[in-house]
């Protein structure tokens, strides 16, 4: 979506319900799912998380997880890669703490692999 659909959006918005007041809010999955639990934000878009079984949660899509290597790497040529493959893999993950993270280790904890 472009800036110019954005504002079209938020104009169609004011036009149809003028008594909502939109804020958009960035943070964490975690950070956002905290601020739906206690009421701070009405609606969020995060990743796989850590669910509140209070919070509905509605899938927008799948989409797969990448392995971003060098040509030359051993994994470069495979077109799918079991997790247990990435065992010695120096690996990029996001932060400790975070939900996707958090997933990432449940799963990796699942097949015996330790980042």
């Amino acid at each position: 979506m472009n800036l110019v659909q954005i504002r079209a959006l938020l104009a169609e918005l004011d036009r149809c319900h003028p008594a909502v007041h939109l804020v958009v809010v960035e943070g964490t999955s975690t950070s956002l799912e905290e601020r739906l639990s206690c009421g701070r934000v009405d609606l969020a878009v995060v990743d796989i998380a850590e669910r509140d079984p209070a919070l509905r949660v509605d899938r927008l899509f799948d989409e797969e997880l990448l392995l971003v290597v060098p040509p030359d790497h051993a994994l470069a040529g495979c077109h799918e890669v079991d997790l247990a493959d990435l065992g010695g893999v120096e690996l990029i993950l996001p932060p400790v703490g975070t939900a996707f993270r958090s997933g990432l280790d449940r799963a990796a904890n699942a097949c015996g692999l330790k980042w």
